[in-house]
Order: C-alpha cells, then sequence, then structure tokens
C-alpha cells in the first residue's frame, strides 16, 4: 500500500526547516517564518550527510559509532593505522584509525569505539559554513576567543586551534592561516544540547518565561522578530530567543509559546531527534489517528501528512496531548517542537 510504504525508513538529506506557526494569532504574521528562514540559512545547502556538528557529528560519522556502525556506513577502509604502522581489520591495537581517502575522512577508534573524526575534504562544514579552507580569523570569529593554540613540531608551519569545551581542533598553516583540517572530539564540558536534555525536564512550559531561559540555559544569542534583532531591554510583544545549535524559543510577552529544535543531540523524552526515521519515531509514538498522503497541510492534530503537496518524505505531524509537532524531510525528522500540551 503506497500510504503505509510511507511510513517505511528511507535514507535522505538533512534539511533546512522553516518554522510554522502555532495557533491564529501568530499564523497572521508571515514574518516569523521569514526570520527563521533568515536566521538558519546559515546552513546553506550542506546537508545532513555533510554537516558537521561540534562534539558530535563530522558528516555520516558521529561519536557514539563503533566500528561496525562506521564499516556500515561507509564500508570497508582504504587503510587501517596507528602511527607508522598499518595493520588489518583481524589484528588490531587498542587505538587506531581508519582512512576513508575518497570521503575525506579519518576515524579514531579506541577498542572499537570511535573517539575522533578528522577530515579533510571541503565537502563537510558547520552550520555556519566554516570548512576546510575557511581562514584562523573566520573560525574564530564564528567559535569564539576561548581556543587554545597548540605549536606543532619544530621547523613545521603548522598550528591546532582547538576548543576543548566544544569538542573541536582545527589544524591551520600558512600566512593566512588556513584550515587544513577539522578535528571532533569529546568535549571537555557538557554541550549545550546535553544541558538541554538534562534541564528541559524542569522547565515548565505553562508558566516559564525568559528569565526562567535564562537561568537554565544562559542568555541567548540574540533576540530576533522578522529581520530585526533587539535587545533584552526592548522587547516586542512577540520575539524569538536563538540559542546554539540552532534551538530556537517562541515568546509571548516574554512567556514561551513554543521550543524549537532543528540540528541533532536534542531528544524528545530520549528517543526522537532530527535524523530520526520516520518509522522509528511512529514506533515510539504509536500510531498516527489517520495518514493523508499527498495532500496541502492543514496542521490538524493526530493526521499524519505524507508526502506533503506531492513533495515524497515531506511529512508532518502533530500530537497535542504530548505538546509535540514534527516535520519530516525524506521520511526523516527535520525538526522537532514543544509546546504546553492542553489541560496542563
Amino acid at each position: 500500500m503506497r500510504v503505509m510504504n510511507a511510513l517505511r525508513f528511507r535514507s535522505g538529506i538533512f534539511f533546512l526547516i522553516v518554522m510554522t506557526l502555532l495557533g491564529g494569532a501568530l499564523q497572521a504574521s508571515p514574518r516569523y517564518e521569514e526570520m527563521l528562514e533568515d536566521e538558519l540559512s546559515g546552513r546553506g545547502n550542506v546537508s545532513r550527510e555533510e554537516l558537521i556538528v561540534p562534539g558530535r557529528q563530522l558528516g555520516p560519522v558521529s561519536l557514539q559509532m563503533d566500528q561496525s556502525g562506521v564499516v556500515e556506513r561507509l564500508g570497508y577502509p582504504d587503510k587501517v593505522f596507528s602511527g607508522d604502522r598499518e595493520y588489518s581489520l583481524e589484528r588490531l591495537p587498542l587505538e587506531y584509525h581508519f582512512l576513508y581517502a575518497g570521503a575525506g575522512l579519518s576515524v579514531q577508534f579506541r577498542k572499537g569505539a570511535v573517539t575522533a573524526v578528522t577530515t579533510f575534504s571541503k565537502n563537510y562544514a558547520f552550520s555556519g559554513g566554516i570548512s576546510v579552507g575557511s581562514t584562523m580569523n573566520e573560525v574564530i570569529l564564528s567559535f569564539g576567543p576561548r581556543f587554545v593554540l597548540e605549536e606543532t613540531a619544530a621547523g613545521r608551519t603548522t598550528k591546532t586551534l582547538r576548543y576543548p569545551e566544544q569538542g573541536l581542533a582545527f589544524l591551520v598553516s600558512g600566512v593566512q592561516a588556513t584550515v587544513l583540517e577539522i578535528t571532533i572530539e569529546p568535549a571537555a564540558t557538557e554541550s549545550f544540547p546535553d544541558l538541554v536534555n538534562r534541564a528541559l525536564p524542569r522547565l515548565d512550559l505553562v508558566r516559564a518565561g525568559r528569565q526562567d531561559l535564562i537561568r537554565l540555559f544562559g542568555e541567548p544569542l540574540s533576540y530576533r522578530w522578522g529581520r530585526t534583532t533587539f535587545s533584552p531591554d526592548s522587547l516586542p510583544d512577540y520575539y524569538v530567543m536563538i540559542y546554539p545549535e540552532h534551538m530556537t524559543v517562541l515568546l509571548h510577552r516574554d512567556r514561551i509559546v513554543e521550543l524549537g529544535f532543528h540540528l541533532p543531540g536534542f531528544f524528545y523524552r530520549g528517543k526522537i531527534e532530527v535524523g530520526t526515521p520516520l518509522k522509528d519515531a511512529f514506533d515510539f509514538l504509536g500510531p498516527p489517528r489517520e495518514v493523508l498522503e499527498g495532500r496541502s497541510k492543514n496542521f490538524e492534530p493526530g493526521i499524519l501528512y505524507v508526502s506533503i503537496g506531492g513533495v515524497e518524505g515531506d511529512c508532518y505531524y502533530e500530537l497535542p496531548e504530548k505538546g509535540l509537532r514534527l516535520f519530516f524531510k525524506d521520511f526523516k525528522v527535520s525538526a522537532v517542537y514543544l509546546y504546553a500540551a492542553p489541560g496542563r
């Protein structure tokens, strides 16, 4: 059956979600959609398979993978090595690397678990556009001044710009200090997604407001509405707090309306994040009340809209009793939104 086939796992591309409004009063203002499109457009055309997420993911490889998962995703490596010595898969040391020359990746393992991923290819980029070929100044403007600059061996012109709190390292060289390699590794401190996952259960979406968000997550990167940025002392009735890792919070008169998550790492009840296959999401949530395929989405709760407007894999689902809205691209979650469930 065609509709049911739409519920099956399909590989796909991570996409740039434009958040759709919640509630009649908000639907009257298209500026909110325009604002998020403008704010999040730094990802450009970076797909999920090309995205670098600090301390978590470099393209198709995440730090949560093991050796078998990497082989399943990328195939067998071109080379297995540790230092200057090469090894076979049947006889491995405690720590070793897989080299995937064509993909521009080197994956480091310890006892079969991924401990770091390095790229020397321009094919992978952060959401803000930083990639191999960027300059050290561009990196610092994007990631801030809290870095450690490590000198390499005498006689070499390369240096390593390391952000231990974010699980990032950049090998740079030359007059412009151009990025030659990018490495992700476990962050030395709690990452922002980990902080949110830990603190979110304590956030009462019915009563919480701006000061509660600041207490839990700190000041946002910016306060925005439309294409206008506001100071915290002169906020309009409706505004959005933009946090790291593309977490967004819509507020009305300083009270929370909805939280949005647009990158992997933020989990709904520990199970659903950006990138979760549609089938896995509904295995956890239970079946929808109804499935409509090829229609325009009317945001009717309990209905799974599949291949919206004829675009295969574009889906939408809202479960109001749980205060949850999900958008899908290529049959994978592309955005997760949370709001206060009715009756709470």
